[in-house]
């Protein structure tokens, strides 16, 4: 066996085994959640991440515990918001679901931006991108509970605005040639934007006839960027959401056609899925394995 098949053997028994350790924990003080005093609820939840996220760090100092030291900040990074919620909430220092949200995620946040800084870490700075994303939902839903404002596509736009931001992380990523997380941040952007828009649109309806015209340009653009930004993350979802998009505009066609409806607008659909198939065929050559 290579150095580098055993080395990602190595890896991956490594995240193996701090994902039993997370698991561990979590079953440890959801079964003993009513008999544990709050002490030992902090103790069990933030207590751990703090000791995980101290010794990760210690360990990073050494290059030969590299990864040893990542399986322990990836079990501070799972458990760690969640002791922060669980600490504040026991002692009353903080109340409110939002607010609480807000701190532990900001703290979260904090810690591992500093450490991503000082090491530089892929792993760091995935949660450093999750913690902020999770600040960002939790910040709007508390602004919008103070002002008592309730948005029904709330979650839609801000999945657009998360997947925006996701694509022009990625394309900065990629600009650098640094941090392999450049797929990664494509897949997760493209499908954010193409299925917030599409919820704005309206399900299977025209609930919004801009919003609609708005996703089959995006659809479109997906085609398009998928050559130049080198991700089949575009290609693929814009293929799924344009066989959405056109089953959806045939079901409001259908009326217009009469009873030969249904025929001629399944005869249509087959032919745009052969050209379809067709162009994703020919564009998947351009893009790199």
């Amino acid at each position: 066996m290579s150095h580098s098949k055993s080395f990602s053997l190595q890896k991956i028994i490594n995240y193996i085994g701090g994902t039993l350790i997370f698991f561990g924990v979590t079953y440890f003080v959801y079964s003993n959640w009513l008999s544990l005093n709050d002490f030992f609820k902090i103790f069990s939840t933030l207590g751990v991440a703090l000791a995980a996220y101290i010794v990760g760090a210690l360990l990073y100092l050494n290059k030969e515990y590299d990864e040893v030291g990542s399986v322990f900040l990836m079990i501070a990074g799972l458990i760690l918001p969640v002791g922060i919620f669980i600490a504040f909430k026991l002692t009353e220092l903080i109340t409110g679901i939002n607010n609480l949200s807000v701190v532990s995620f900001s703290i979260s946040l904090v810690a591992f931006l500093l450490i991503f800084f000082y090491f530089g870490r892929i792993i760091l700075l995935l949660f450093t991108i999750i913690f902020a994303s999770l600040l960002f939902f939790a910040v709007m839903e508390l602004i919008t509970t103070k002002l008592n404002y309730f948005f029904d596509d709330l979650i839609a736009y801000q999945l657009v605005v998360l997947g925006s931001s996701y694509i022009l992380l990625g394309y900065y990523f990629d600009l650098i040639k640094k941090y392999n997380l450049t797929g990664s941040l494509y897949f997760f952007g493209v499908l954010f934007i193409l299925s917030g828009s599409y919820f704005l649109s309206g399900i299977l309806s025209f609930d919004s006839t801009l919003w609609k015209m708005i996703v089959g340009v995006i659809i479109l653009l997906s085609f398009i960027l998928s050559v130049p930004l080198q991700s089949k993350s575009f290609l693929y979802f814009g293929a799924i959401f344009l066989v959405l998009f056109l089953v959806d505009l045939s079901r409001r066609l259908t009326p217009f056609f009469g009873e030969a409806g249904w025929p001629l607008i399944l005869i249509s659909l087959g032919f745009l899925f052969i050209l379809m198939g067709s162009l994703i065929f020919h564009m998947q050559k351009k893009i790199k394995k």
